[in-house]
């Protein structure tokens, strides 16, 4: 099994980061650009064991993942996600979001991820792979880029 984590402060409100990654199809594309659907199969009143269907487009592939939910809390200084699905067939994906208010203005987000091969040639094949890590400092860097963003208003309709 492999493990990344990595930790990094967001100039940006707690809401603002967490939509993100609880949000819209379209918040949540701003951070995963491949994200083409997201449906709900299952959902549970406190989020933990919902089941929703993700459709990603990688070149001209589409990949349809089933995420389950294994972890949720929303409070308002600190909110949390993990996920978990099979990519396939061979290796289980578990990821989690963490973000903790330092102030109203700034975030601390924790982004970890592990894979487990599901099948014992894969298990060798991690151990000879050496990793660094990139996609998940990539990953984070990005988020950070994006969060402190200043997002223009939408203009107001005048009515008549």
């Amino acid at each position: 099994m492999k493990k990344w984590k990595r930790d990094i402060e967001i100039n940006a409100p707690i809401d603002h980061v967490w939509r993100l990654f609880d949000g819209s199809v379209e918040d949540r594309q701003k951070v995963m650009p491949n994200l083409i659907e997201l449906e709900t199969v299952t959902e549970t009143e406190n989020r933990i064991d919902s089941i929703y269907k993700q459709a990603f487009k990688v070149g001209s592939r589409f990949q349809t993942f089933e995420v389950k939910i294994l972890e949720y809390s929303n409070q308002p200084k600190e909110k949390h996600l993990e996920e978990s699905f099979v990519h396939s067939g061979l290796f289980e994906i578990t990821t989690s979001y963490t973000l903790k208010e330092i102030d109203e203005n700034k975030t601390h987000f924790t982004y970890a991820t592990r894979t487990r091969p599901l099948k014992w040639y894969l298990r060798l094949f991690m151990l000879l792979q050496l990793s660094s890590g990139r996609m998940t400092t990539s990953f984070v860097n990005n988020v950070k880029k994006i969060a402190e963003t200043k997002v223009e208003p939408e203009p107001e309709i005048e009515s008549e």
